[in-house]
């Protein structure tokens, strides 16, 4: 087994942002190796994604984008377990890269094309799912919608991301 150092553990910490104990697990199983460690914390949070799958996701952010003309308008709901999730780091980092997902969206209503929607190389299942890996709690999108005038008037906006606190998803 390749000897870990702490350089390398700290390093896939920040790059995946999981505890010391866990990355260094996943290094120890992959040999030392960054690329397959880095494939085993997302394995696991694809794994906590499973097992919560039942679990009720009533809180989150309500999550609006408008395009400069306002001509077009979407909007999407970004859904976890608690409110304490709901109000992390790590949960409104999601929600602000969320929308610039729902920014490049096809026009298909639903959470599926938000979850299929890439953006630099990355879709937005996979930046969901290392979240997961991370707070351990499941997430999920729970709508998307968008909408566009191709009249006279505009579409007028409210915000970029409203925390909601009533039931979400």
């Amino acid at each position: 087994m390749a000897e870990i150092s702490a350089a390398t553990v700290v390093k896939l910490r920040k790059l995946s942002g999981q505890s010391m104990g866990e990355c260094k697990k996943a290094l120890e199983e992959a040999n030392g190796d960054m690329d397959k460690a880095t494939e085993i914390l997302r394995k696991k949070g694809l794994a906590t994604l499973a097992k919560r799958a039942e679990r009720e996701t009533s809180e989150g952010a309500v999550v609006v984008w408008q395009s400069e003309d306002g001509k077009t308008a979407a909007m999407a709901t970004l859904c976890c377990e608690t409110d304490f999730v709901a109000k992390s780091d790590d949960f409104i980092a999601l929600a602000k890269e969320l929308h610039g997902y729902i920014a490049v969206a096809g026009a298909t209503p639903g959470a599926n094309t938000i979850l299929q929607t890439t953006v630099n190389g990355k879709n937005f299942q996979e930046v969901l799912t290392d979240v997961v890996s991370k707070t351990g709690e499941k997430m999920q999108v729970g709508d998307y919608a968008r909408f566009q005038l191709d009249g006279a008037g505009l579409i007028a906006p409210t915000s970029t991301s409203t925390r909601r606190s009533a039931a979400c998803c």
